[in-house]
């Protein structure tokens, strides 16, 4: 730890990102132990296609096998319903807290697993891999001013040594009228809410990898790749924090 930040944790001590537990001055996390250890049992839990805990599994949802996507890497299984669980808090907390720590410790413990699929697919297939994301509604930034699956998409892209560009830009719908609707509904919503951005430079022979901090029903993920696809893009891939079960 630099001296700097060693002096700001003395005046200031940090706090867990999910619970606001106080941590220690020298901490390498910015989790608590206790939110660590009930992450952990999120990241064991078994995936029902593969068998593999969600840290290892790349199963795809079954509505983005046939669209040209190769893999889906996540660290947590998360219900929606249970808002005690650390996944589900985690999710939240992202959504609203911009600390840097957080999204490099979220996408140190992705950087493994993405760069195990990303050179496997890239070196069968010549593909060059580059980073996008999900973008978040106008509303959503404007009101908390980032937008948390780019802040996640640039921390891996660091680690990586992958370039992250703006290949979709969200044209209507707030996050909150997304959520609103079940699955169906956000796919019939999603055909509309996306517009491709033309100057990213990406195209034909490239491997997209779409990040987002939660995929639910894939919509989102469907229509950024579906949009992309008009830049000749026919392989995509998931990274994301969590995945709905």
């Amino acid at each position: 730890m630099k001296f700097s930040a060693y002096i700001r944790n003395l005046f200031f001590p940090p706090r867990c990102a999910i619970c606001g537990k106080m941590l220690g001055i020298a901490s390498g996390s910015p989790l608590c132990i206790d939110c660590q250890y009930e992450l952990s049992k999120e990241s064991a839990r078994l995936c029902k296609g593969c068998g593999l805990d969600q840290s290892s599994c790349t199963c795809l949802l079954p509505v983005l096998k046939p669209e040209g996507f190769l893999f889906h890497v996540k660290l947590y299984g998360y219900s929606a319903t249970d808002r005690r669980s650390p996944a589900n808090r985690l999710v939240y907390k992202m959504k609203s807290s911009q600390r840097s720590e957080l999204y490099d410790d979220l996408a140190c413990k992705l950087e493994k697993n993405v760069l195990s699929a990303v050179t496997t697919e890239c070196s069968a297939r010549s593909l060059t891999p580059v980073i996008t994301y999900v973008p978040r509604s106008r509303s959503s930034v404007a009101k908390y001013g980032f937008d948390q699956a780019e802040l996640l998409a640039r921390a891996l892209s660091r680690r990586l040594s992958i370039p992250t560009v703006i290949a979709v830009k969200r044209k209507h719908l707030t996050d909150a009228e997304m959520k609103s609707l079940n699955a169906a509904g956000r796919f019939t919503a999603g055909a509309n809410a996306f517009e491709v951005n033309s100057r990213c430079g990406v195209g034909k022979n490239t491997l997209l990898i779409i990040v987002d901090d939660v995929i639910t029903s894939g919509a989102s993920v469907y229509w950024t790749a579906k949009t992309a696809s008009s830049l000749g893009v026919t392989d995509f891939a998931v990274v994301s924090v969590a995945k709905t079960y």
